[in-house]
C-alpha cells in the first residue's frame, strides 16, 4: 500500500500543464476550485458527482470536469501509469486492485489539493487585480511553455 501512495505523491508532484492549470485556478478562483481541480487531477475515475456538491460550491465544483478530462488524455500521465501500475501487486484480487487504486489517487489528490491551495493562497496575498490575473496568465504560459516544447521535441 506504501508503494501505491509513494507513487500518487510523485506522479502529482512532478510540475508540468496540469499542475500549472490547477495553479492558476487556485490562483483565480480561490481554494474551493483549486481543489476541485486538484481533485480532477488526482482522480482516474469519475466517481464522483457533482449533483451531490451543494449549490453554493457549484461554481468551484465545475473546475474538477475540465481538469479531470485534461489529466486523461496528457500523454506524460499515461506514460508514468504505464510505468507505474506494473509495479503494483495488483494480480488475482480485484479487492486489492480497487484498494491499491484508491491510495494512489488518495496520494495524488493530497498534492493536487496542495498545489491548489498553493495557488489559492497566492491569489490572496496579491493586492491588485492586475496582479491576481497575473498568476494564472502565468500559469498559461507556462502551459503554453510546456506544449511548445513537446511539439519542437516530437519532430
Amino acid at each position: 500500500m506504501w508503494k501505491a501512495l509513494v507513487f500518487g505523491v510523485v506522479v502529482a508532484a512532478a510540475i508540468g500543464p496540469i499542475a500549472l492549470l490547477v495553479f492558476g485556478t487556485g490562483a483565480r478562483q480561490g481554494f474551493a476550485a483549486g481543489a476541485f481541480a486538484g481533485l480532477g487531477a488526482a482522480m482516474l475515475i469519475g466517481q464522483l458527482r457533482l449533483r451531490t456538491v451543494a449549490a453554493a460550491a457549484q461554481p468551484a465544483a465545475r473546475s474538477f470536469l475540465p481538469t479531470f478530462g485534461l489529466t486523461i488524455v496528457n500523454p506524460m500521465t499515461l506514460v508514468v501509469f504505464a510505468g507505474i501500475v506494473p509495479q503494483l501487486p495488483v494480480a488475482g484480487s480485484l479487492a486489492r486492485a480497487a484498494g491499491l487504486a484508491a491510495v494512489l489517487a488518495a496520494g495524488s489528490a493530497a498534492v493536487g489539493i496542495a498545489i491548489g491551495s498553493c495557488g489559492a493562497a497566492l491569489g490572496k496575498t496579491l493586492q491588485s487585480e492586475r496582479a491576481r490575473r497575473a498568476a494564472p496568465a502565468a500559469a498559461a504560459a507556462g502551459i503554453l511553455v510546456f506544449g511548445l516544447y513537446g511539439l519542437a521535441t516530437a519532430f
